[in-house]
């Protein structure tokens, strides 16, 4: 929504009294598109991936999701529809945003190919890792005004120079990595790993466990 409606730069043209530049007032320069009734695409449909979509529903857009490893049932029951390609899914975006993880398969996954099949004055939204979008293919789409606003929470390195194009382009919007930064998070952390050690002292497998082969080891040691 922020990127969508220019909030960050709405806040800094006030903050520095610019309510008419070129002889048109702020209601109309940041005049932006209703999220309602617009089409989401959901690149990944992990944990977050779902519960965006949840929200967005409730806001009135359509949901799409492009992911192999997602079950279309389950996908359905919520709501969301399942996109047998990511080509497809991206020509069918107003939004698009990102919640897979990173790995060899997703590395630059939205590349220059992937940016243009969206629709013309799109908005990219990645709150993943920085390399699964493509930083220079990004920046040239929102140069040339294809995607009308792009928002980041991450960086390669988690730094970005101030002096880069991506850093100087006034339709970003950039956070420094703090999707998940709250005391809110932080607790549930905690009460995820206690949940695990009991279901481990319980001898069953964490929920969520990516090497539930190990399971078995994990209680054994635990116990001794």
């Amino acid at each position: 929504i922020a990127a969508a409606r220019g909030i960050a730069t709405a806040d800094r043209d006030i903050r520095a009294g610019r309510w008419v530049v070129d002889d048109t007032i702020a209601q109309q320069r940041f005049r932006g598109p209703q999220i309602g009734g617009a089409t989401l695409g959901l690149v990944g449909y992990g944990a977050v991936g779902r519960e965006l979509a949840g929200i967005a529903r409730g806001c009135g857009m359509q949901v799409l999701a492009f992911d192999p490893y997602a079950d279309a049932a389950t996908l359905a029951a919520a709501g969301v529809e399942a996109v047998g390609t990511l080509a497809e899914m991206l020509s069918r975006c107003d939004y698009v945003s990102v919640h897979a993880a990173l790995t060899d398969e997703t590395r630059g996954m939205l590349g220059a190919a992937e940016l243009a099949a969206l629709p013309r004055g799109a908005v990219l939204v990645n709150t993943a890792r920085e390399p699964i979008v493509d930083r220079a293919a990004l920046v040239d789409a929102l140069v040339a005004g294809h995607l009308s606003a792009a928002a980041l929470d991450h960086f390669e390195g988690e730094y970005i120079a101030p002096d880069t194009d991506l850093a100087r382009l006034p339709n970003v919007i950039l956070t420094p990595h703090i999707g998940g930064a709250s005391r809110g998070a932080d607790a549930c952390h905690t009460e995820m790993l206690a949940d695990a050690f009991d279901a481990l002292a319980a001898g069953e497998v964490p929920a969520g466990a990516l090497n539930p082969e190990c399971a078995p080891a994990a209680v054994e040691r635990l116990w001794r």
